[in-house]
């Protein structure tokens, strides 16, 4: 495995043109499939009009508190940070399905980006991180960033963020900031749970995962890991 960069690009630039890679990528597949300007789905985005045509009437608290309230009651679902994403999704753009698309369209790239320095910065080399990336995102389960009305879009951008706090808690040297990513990756865990409750079986793997790269990157023994 290998963390080698090109010898001519300081580290940032490096990301940075990896991450334009990946937002040409992302976007010139919702534009060439023609997803991007598709506009209105039948398939859960008749809920984003509705928590528009709300606005006229209510305020933002009001509409994330209610909605949050009658997806529990209504449809025994308790996945309140995505009802206030998508409150929030609602209060920005509103109805504009185009500016919606643009908006996922970004999701997917940061989820790309973070799952790929995921990996990157635990020693595996550019093809073995593009690799991960890809077979986590690319295929069925892309449908999640052309498909607006899902709530894995952002609990799977949640997860790339807890994962890529992971790998900074266990390469931290000072016990003080290694504390410090561990508290940012219990938080982006929990924030993903509430996204949907299918997320929620993630969280012993995630904790094993953070147990045993421990233990192989600091070579401490699986109990004190």
């Amino acid at each position: 495995m290998e963390k080698s960069y090109n010898e001519s690009l300081s580290k940032a630039q490096y990301y940075l043109l990896l991450f334009m890679a990946l937002g040409a990528f992302w976007f010139s597949i919702l534009l060439l499939s023609g997803s991007l300007l598709s506009g209105y789905h039948l398939n859960d985005d008749h809920e984003m009009l509705y928590l528009n045509e709300q606005f006229k009437e209510r305020t933002f608290l009001d509409i994330a508190v209610g909605f949050i309230t009658s997806d529990y009651q209504s449809n025994g679902r308790f996945r309140p940070f995505h009802c206030v994403h998508r409150t929030f999704e609602i209060y920005i753009f509103g109805a504009n399905f185009t500016y919606l698309s643009i908006y996922t369209g970004l999701l997917a790239t940061l989820t790309s980006f973070f799952l790929f320095i995921f990996v990157k910065e635990l020693e595996f080399s550019f093809t073995e991180s593009l690799l991960f990336v890809a077979l986590t995102l690319v295929g069925n389960q892309a449908a999640l960033w052309w498909k607006l009305g899902y709530n894995e879009t952002i609990g799977m951008f949640m997860l790339s963020i807890a994962l890529f706090f992971l790998m900074k808690s266990v390469l931290a040297r000072k016990r003080w900031l290694r504390h410090l990513y561990d508290a940012a990756f219990v938080v982006f865990v929990l924030i993903m749970s509430l996204s949907k409750e299918s997320f929620v079986l993630l969280i012993p793997a995630l904790i094993f995962l953070r147990i045993w790269l421990q233990q192989i990157y600091t070579k401490q023994e699986l109990k004190r890991a």
